[in-house]
């Protein structure tokens, strides 16, 4: 079995949450796309507009609403000219953190086995459809990462685009990448006092009560996992095809790219890519048309 576990942010922390609800229920469409159906999802929120019960591409999947408060300001939550990375992430961190210790909790209710996988996904990204059934034949590795996959654009003139980047692991760059066998995980969250979180439970409960490294760092932030578990001993492998796309067509990211991005306004054109033969490197990265397999594999629609 494998677990798909996302959170959706706060809807006083989205430019438009109706968009970020819609982005959802796109990522649902590809994540529930898999070849082997031995997988459930698991949604935290805090606000639901539509639970899905009436889309048949979305099964196996259950939302939990929380009525938290917003982890900051209209004008903090997303990274810009004035919010800087530290800043901004220290919101989201945490945010995410606390959300998916809950989640945990909830898994752990289900009496997994020690041998079932768990995925932490961004609501707004694209999976592979290949990803529960290798995580269900293969465990073999305490953690499974996602070296290679790319990051989805839309240029200046609307036309999309992939990127592919060269030399630097997928991990370091998107939150859907890193998969946890469940039984050493779990036993890592509980540390020495089992956690009995549940929807009700306040936000500065589960903040006071896990270890910070832990929601912060390893829940909260998708580039430490790899690195801390490599340092401590953990089997570390890769899966063996792209895991993912990262969605960056829209505004509602954290991170606060998109389209308008000045890097693809000013070095990116459809211009360059014909130039190309369809396909261009700049700096340390591959840009390319997205194929219709591609897109057709992973379920990608937009808004």
């Amino acid at each position: 079995m494998v677990y798909f576990v996302t959170c959706v942010k706060h809807p006083n922390n989205s430019h438009s949450y109706t968009d970020t609800w819609k982005l959802l229920q796109n990522t649902l469409h590809s994540v529930c796309n898999q070849t082997d159906k031995d997988f459930q999802v698991l949604v935290i929120c805090n606000k639901i507009l539509d639970d899905f019960k009436t889309d048949d591409k979305i099964f196996n999947t259950r939302l939990i609403e929380l009525n938290w408060d917003a982890p900051t300001t209209k004008d903090k939550w997303q990274i810009n000219a004035h919010i800087n990375n530290n800043e901004g992430m220290r919101y989201i961190k945490k945010d995410r953190g606390s959300k998916y210790s809950l989640a945990l909790c909830e898994l752990d209710k289900l009496n997994p086995s020690p041998d079932d996988y768990v995925m932490f996904f961004d609501a707004d990204d694209f999976l592979s459809p290949h990803l529960s059934g290798f995580l269900n034949t293969n465990p073999t590795s305490d953690i499974w990462g996602l070296y290679h996959g790319w990051k989805l654009y839309k240029n200046f003139e609307g036309k999309l685009f992939l990127t592919e980047f060269i030399q630097d692991a997928f991990f370091r760059r998107n939150g859907s990448t890193v998969m946890f066998k469940l039984g050493w995980f779990l036993e890592e969250f509980h540390g020495n006092e089992i956690k009995t979180f549940t929807p009700e439970t306040p936000q500065s409960e589960i903040l006071g009560k896990t270890d910070k490294i832990f929601l912060e760092e390893v829940l909260g932030e998708h580039q430490f996992s790899i690195p801390h578990y490599y340092s401590k001993g953990k089997s570390i492998n890769y899966v063996p095809f792209h895991g993912a796309i990262h969605n960056l067509t829209h505004g509602e990211n954290h991170s606060g790219r998109s389209s308008s991005d000045k890097f693809m306004r000013s070095r990116f054109n459809s211009n360059n890519i014909e130039e190309w033969n369809n396909e261009i490197k700049i700096e340390n990265a591959y840009y390319f048309y997205p194929p219709k397999s591609i897109l057709d594999e992973f379920s990608v629609k937009l808004l």
